[in-house]
């Protein structure tokens, strides 16, 4: 049954697109169609009462009935986001796909708009802002592939490092227990100076194995006092005034309003990517660099993140 329905409600969509509308011959937004659609999102995309969610705006698509409806949440972060009414008003499509769009210049309307929320607020970084590929990363000090990645981006060629400016973003997750310690540590070292911060950084991933939740403190402290670039009293300071609960709590509503669930989260030029291995690091950072100059090649290593 639920394959009969599917394959008749594909032919439906089918059929009615291929036909132009009227303006005049497509069913009215009302009210009640409106609490319908938002009752239905509410349910099934699992937003609390609390959750304002409402529709920004309503318009029909150009020669048809369809309707694109612009919803709008304001948590865990506010964001909008598209979704499409049916002709007869009846199914929601998450997603419409306009073949008469370029999907790349999509792609990068796309990746613009992400680079630009990356980028709107200070993180640590190394490389500076002139070189052709950013890539930032959504870390957890606790999580082994985020040592791993780290250990893949240290194994890269000096040339390849040259054209990367990597930025981090704090991101530790509850089921980790010292992570979000380690979290503090490192913003507060990296508000002193963002060298303080890769230090600490080194630090953490280096001693992964050895760290607990009971003597994270006392063997960040006894490393910071051997650091040239972390003062241990403006460290102390900084933890006793929970400044750096603003940066972690910036990092994860950022995260939040990507859809960041896990570390590592890795975009490189805005676009989310997965990377397994050091040939597909670098396979990535070259054909970013390409795309930056214009050029339009592909990498084996350019997977959708999962």
């Amino acid at each position: 049954m639920r394959k009969l329905l599917s394959g008749t409600l594909l032919a439906t969509l089918l059929a009615s697109a291929a036909v132009a509308a009227e303006p005049g011959e497509c069913p009215v937004f009302t009210q009640g169609k409106q609490i319908q659609v938002l009752n239905y999102v509410r349910s099934r995309y699992e937003f609390t009462s609390s959750t304002n969610l409402r529709v920004v705006s309503s318009e029909l698509l150009s020669d048809s009935c369809y309707r694109k409806l612009v919803l709008s949440v304001d948590k865990p972060a506010s964001r909008t986001f598209p979704i499409y009414l049916s002709e007869d008003g009846n199914y929601l499509i998450p997603v419409l796909l306009d073949l008469n769009t370029d999907p790349e210049e999509e792609k990068r309307i796309v990746a613009r708009q992400v680079s630009r929320a990356l980028l709107s607020d200070p993180s640590p970084s190394l490389g500076g802002a002139d070189r052709p590929v950013t890539i930032v990363e959504f870390s957890d000090f606790q999580c082994p592939y985020c040592r791993r990645f780290s250990d893949m981006f240290e194994s890269l060629a000096q040339a390849q490092k040259d054209k990367v400016r990597l930025i981090f973003k704090e991101y530790p997750l509850q089921m980790h227990k010292w992570a979000r310690r380690a979290a503090e540590l490192a913003a507060c070292s990296g508000l002193q100076r963002d060298r303080a911060f890769w230090d600490a950084d080194r630090f953490f991933f280096r001693s992964q194995k050895e760290i607990t939740s009971e003597n994270i403190d006392s063997k960040f402290t006894e490393f910071a006092k051997t650091d040239a670039e972390i003062d241990v009293n403006g460290l102390n300071g900084c933890l006793a005034a929970h400044a750096a609960d603003a940066v972690l709590n910036r990092d994860a509503a950022l995260a939040n309003s990507l859809s960041v669930t896990g570390t590592p989260t890795v975009f490189v030029d805005g676009r989310r990517v997965t990377v397994r291995t050091l040939n597909e690091l670098s396979d990535l950072i070259d054909t970013a660099e390409a795309r930056a100059l214009g050029q339009h090649t592909s990498a084996a290593g350019n997977i959708p993140s999962r």
